[in-house]
């Protein structure tokens, strides 16, 4: 192949706009008692969405000694993600754990995570039914 044949961006059609509302995000903060809150995150965690990870997470140590993240909706879990969740758990790591992660987060939280994190692994509602 040569540099001729590639396509370049203006083969491609025209250019579509970022909007960050277009990414499949969601990140809700539920609390569960006084002391213990659940952050629910769904969808994909990276450079564009983590600071809203970030804040979801900030708010629920902020007001509560425990705090569980579930990851189990997430579809892509980017380094960013992973170091915002880490740093979390290095904040407050006896009140700090992760519920049910996706294959999409456990794979990187594998890499930089050390044996202290806690996945709680949780029930798989297809399997139950």
């Amino acid at each position: 192949m040569t540099l001729d044949s590639m396509r370049t961006r203006t083969d491609l059609g025209p250019a579509v706009a970022f909007h960050p509302a277009k990414w499949s995000f969601a990140i809700a903060v539920e609390p569960v008692t006084d002391r213990h809150a659940l952050v629910r995150v769904r969808g994909d965690v990276d450079m564009v969405t983590a600071p809203r990870l970030l804040a979801g997470i900030n708010e629920a140590i902020s007001d509560h000694t425990d705090v569980t993240v579930d990851l189990s909706d997430v579809n892509f879990f980017s380094c960013a993600a992973a170091e915002i969740v880490l740093a979390a758990y290095a904040r407050r790591p006896e009140g700090f754990r992760i519920l049910a992660p996706s294959r999409a987060a456990r794979r990187v939280l594998d890499l930089f995570a050390d044996d202290r994190l806690i996945y709680d692994i949780g029930v798989d509602a297809a399997a139950v039914h």
